[in-house]
């Protein structure tokens, strides 16, 4: 397999995976735990979905009250 076949193979691959989206759920990823904070304090599963639901919701609210002021 010649160079210019496995970049056409490669191209391919990386169509369909996304491979390029990545990128995008990093950022957001990122921007939750600089937010938000990496850990959570709970230990029972039943607080920790809790939790996470919250600080899901938290984050969402604030993205959208920034995203208005913004425009």
């Amino acid at each position: 397999m010649g160079k210019e076949e496995r970049k056409k193979h490669q191209k391919a691959w990386k169509a369909r995976v996304k491979y390029n989206s990545r990128w995008i759920i990093e950022i957001i990823i990122s921007s939750f735990k600089r937010l938000l904070g990496e850990a959570l304090r709970s230990v029972n599963l039943k607080y920790i979905m809790i939790e996470l639901v919250t600080k899901i919701a938290v984050y969402n609210k604030t993205r959208n009250v920034m995203r208005e002021a913004v425009w």
